[in-house]
């Protein structure tokens, strides 16, 4: 095939962000691996991460696959680290064994306007909850089953976006953006993903999340963030009363302000410095 022990890629930039999400997801991540370019090694002149997450990787697991030199070898080429929940906080600290440099940052989908991206599209769906999972993962028969009952009893309907939920009413394939305007205007949301929760917070819904063993770390920290802790049910026959129970978003909204702008600034920051870098070597 052709292939060498020589780099065959450019990494003379001047500046690069890592992120966000689980690029430091390294342990039982499916196909992808570990990279030390995840973790900053051989990226840019002046490389940072923005709202980085371990996933479900543990610092214990990064010294059990004799990891935590290597990994500990690329963050050390980051000049600053944003994270985005306290696992993630807690592995870098402990591999660095400071937290000089790390800070942390709400998912950018909380930070940015995507409004003029939203298609101008006509919903036609009225009372509907949407059902945000990956294909065929909620689908045991108890989870169901509550969530059934509670779409027939309130004359609901139950939508699957994107991903495929063979017992949902309508499965309806969306771009991201149309994704976006179904969660604005739905009247419930049920899903046990991350973004799921961040897109119903970011547009305050109604809503109950399901943490899973494969995001728990991050789902859990940032239900945490927000107060919202309640929101994860743990039984599904308590689905029906805490989903109806309404949420403060004031006091949620305030704080997505403050940390937007908190993000803005780290990133302009960084951006200064790296200009500064390239200033002086010229």
């Amino acid at each position: 095939m052709g292939l060498t022990d020589e780099k065959n890629f450019n990494n003379d930039y001047d500046f690069a962000i890592i992120g966000s999400d689980e690029i430091f997801n390294c342990i039982g991540n499916g196909n992808i691996g570990f990279t030390q370019q995840l973790f900053g090694k051989d990226v840019s002149n002046y490389t940072i991460t923005y709202a980085a997450s371990c996933g479900h990787t543990t610092y214990d697991q990064i010294r059990k696959y004799h990891l935590e030199e290597k990994v500990k070898e690329g963050l050390e080429c980051l000049k600053n680290i944003s994270v985005r929940d306290k696992n993630t906080y807690h592995f870098v600290e402990k591999i660095l064994n400071n937290d000089d440099k790390i800070v942390e940052n709400l998912d950018p989908v909380f930070i940015y306007d995507f409004r003029k991206y939203m298609p101008k599209i006509q919903i036609n769906e009225t009372k509907y909850i949407i059902i945000y999972s990956y294909d065929y993962r909620l689908c045991k028969e108890n989870e169901v089953k509550y969530i059934k009952e509670f779409a027939s009893k309130n004359g609901l309907k139950t939508i699957g976006l994107g991903l495929y939920q063979p017992w949902c009413d309508k499965n309806i394939n969306v771009t991201p953006f149309e994704l976006l305007e179904y969660f604005k205007h739905a009247d419930y949301v049920i899903t046990d993903t991350f973004h799921g929760a961040v897109f119903s917070i970011k547009y305050n819904k109604k809503f109950v999340g399901i943490s899973r063993s494969s995001n728990a770390n991050k789902f859990n920290d940032l239900l945490s963030r927000f107060g919202l802790e309640e929101r994860n049910i743990k039984e599904m026959d308590t689905l029906k009363k805490i989903i109806k129970e309404d949420i403060d978003y004031q006091p949620i909204n305030e704080y997505i302000k403050v940390e937007t702008n908190k993000s803005k600034q780290y990133i302009k920051t960084e951006l200064e410095k790296a200009e500064l870098l390239v200033n002086r070597s010229e």
